[in-house]
């Protein structure tokens, strides 16, 4: 892993992409900003699994803001 970028895990709640499924896109953040990963990090009917998943890599829940787009439930860091 790239010590100079910290990666951040969203989860989508079907998005338009994939309306039958929740989304893990994995975003890396250095000093030029945020990269999202050209395909999803994850998909499932099931968003326990999704949070068992993130959960299993060590990172930790950061509910949605406000002001974030309605579909996305949270990220994990």
């Amino acid at each position: 892993m790239n010590r100079d970028k910290l990666y951040i895990y969203t989860i989508y709640d079907h998005p338009s992409d994939y309306p039958l499924f929740y989304v893990v896109r994995r975003f890396a953040v250095d000093e030029a900003g945020p990269v999202r990963d050209n395909d999803p990090f994850a998909i499932n009917e099931d968003i326990e699994i999704i949070h068992l998943i993130l959960q299993n890599m060590g990172l930790v829940f950061l509910y949605r803001d406000p002001t974030d787009d309605p579909c996305i439930i949270g990220s994990y860091i």
